[in-house]
């Protein structure tokens, strides 16, 4: 993994830290660094990880300055577009979540300053994480129109990102990964295309058109607008699969936005420290196949 944004004192203390199970690293200034792995939280000492917060390396607002910089290539009006929705992405594929003061004007949020907290995502791929699901979903050529559901965390885009990379295995088709925050950077196949930082609506509509998938991929389906976009995609003969933050089935029906009979598939998955455990694999109906 490239840490090549962080400060020099960050990455001296990284070099000593379990990469492979390591999923956040958390900075807010005035507080010592956190680091996500796997099955716990602990914090960045000197030389990796420790669990006294008071041998932790304590984040100031030059740690925050300077990491952005590094992503921005000291440019930041170039990736405004992204911040302004609360993200950066760096070049080697980190996705850092930013927190800090909105500038609204109309209602509108033009872009975040002040930034006071960083939430660096690790990317990863677990091969072979859908084999448990992949015949849930895809029965010959056929390709079940499925929903992704959990907590934060749980690992529905690494479920995403693995079955995406089947399918394009399978020759079944052309896959049209919709990539808002650029989260499958490392996701790649010779039928696999890449549509990255744009909302879903410009995504959904150009890509159908003009890449002929047979399915689309995309993360996070939140609002009323990115439900219409699946419908459409699926009433246009295009299958999807996509995710959705929800503990359990219940919660994900209880969304405003949700519309049933969209979806014939809805995997849940729960928190065991691994990324992508099935909980369960449900029909359109909700009854537990």
């Amino acid at each position: 993994m490239n840490f090549d944004v962080f400060t020099l004192d960050l990455k001296t203390a990284l070099k000593g830290v379990d990469i492979k199970n390591l999923y956040e690293i958390r900075l807010r200034v005035g507080f010592p660094v956190i680091v996500k792995f796997a099955t716990e939280y602990k914090y960045l000492g000197q030389n990796g990880a420790v669990t006294d917060s008071d041998k932790g390396i304590v984040v100031t607002n030059n740690h925050i300055n300077e990491i952005i910089d590094n992503i921005t290539e000291r440019s930041l009006y170039a990736y405004n577009e992204s911040l302004r929705q609360g993200y950066l992405t760096s070049k080697s594929g980190l996705r850092v979540g930013v927190a800090g003061d909105c500038v609204i004007d109309n209602g509108q949020v033009l872009t975040i300053k002040n930034i006071t907290s960083l939430n660096v995502r690790i990317p990863h791929k677990v091969k072979d994480c859908s084999k448990k699901i992949i015949d849930y979903i895809i029965n010959d050529s056929k390709i079940f129109n499925t929903l992704i559901i959990s907590a934060p965390g749980y690992g529905k885009t690494t479920m995403l990102k693995d079955l995406a990379e089947k399918i394009s295995e399978k020759n079944i088709g052309s896959v049209l990964i919709v990539d808002e925050r650029e989260e499958f950077l490392d996701v790649y196949g010779e039928n696999i295309d890449h549509i990255k930082n744009c909302d879903k609506s410009f995504a959904f509509d150009n890509g159908i058109r003009v890449m002929s998938p047979k399915v689309i991929v995309t993360d996070e389906l939140c609002s009323k607008n990115d439900w219409e976009c699946v419908k459409n995609a699926i009433n246009c003969g295009v299958n999807v699969l996509a995710s959705c933050h929800a503990d359990s089935i219940e919660q994900m029906q209880n969304k405003k936005a949700f519309q049933k009979g969209i979806f014939e598939r809805y995997v849940l998955l729960f928190g065991s420290g691994q990324a992508g455990v099935v909980k369960g694999v449900y029909d359109e109906e909700f009854n537990l196949l």
